[in-house]
């Protein structure tokens, strides 16, 4: 596995792990109306390198591959975006009930994890072009 990619994977994992704490414990994402669309963002980032991480080191070895690294990554994505939307229904951080809002802040959500898992994809395999070649 590539160790300059790893680490900064988990740089980024400390990083929204702490933001997110942070939005927890002073209540961030009901005063800042941008601060979840952040983690959001930084959350696709991490999930697109995770997932090029792991799709390269496991089933795609050649550089020309980039569209099923990039199809593994949106789908990985999609997936990881929808399973938080239900856990923030299941522990009743929103809700149905909020009406139109819900389902702007939904889709805003998937947009901007989608989003960052471009961003993400595009990163981790700029590095990993950039580390075969050396």
């Amino acid at each position: 596995m590539n160790a300059r990619l790893f680490k900064n994977a988990s740089y980024l994992f400390l990083l929204i792990a702490i933001l997110y704490l942070f939005e927890l414990k002073f209540y961030l994402a009901w005063s800042i109306w941008w601060y979840d669309m952040v983690l959001h963002f930084l959350s696709g980032i991490l999930v697109g390198i995770v997932t090029t991480l792991i799709f390269h080191k496991f089933f795609y070895k050649k550089d020309d591959e980039f569209l099923k690294i990039f199809v593994s990554a949106m789908v990985s994505i999609v997936f990881v975006g929808i399973a938080w939307e239900i856990y923030e229904l299941y522990f009743e951080m929103t809700s149905f009930s909020d009406g139109m809002n819900y389902y702007i802040d939904t889709s805003s959500d998937l947009f901007l994890d989608i989003v960052g898992a471009l961003f993400g994809v595009w990163y981790g395999l700029a590095i990993l072009k950039k580390e075969t070649k050396q």
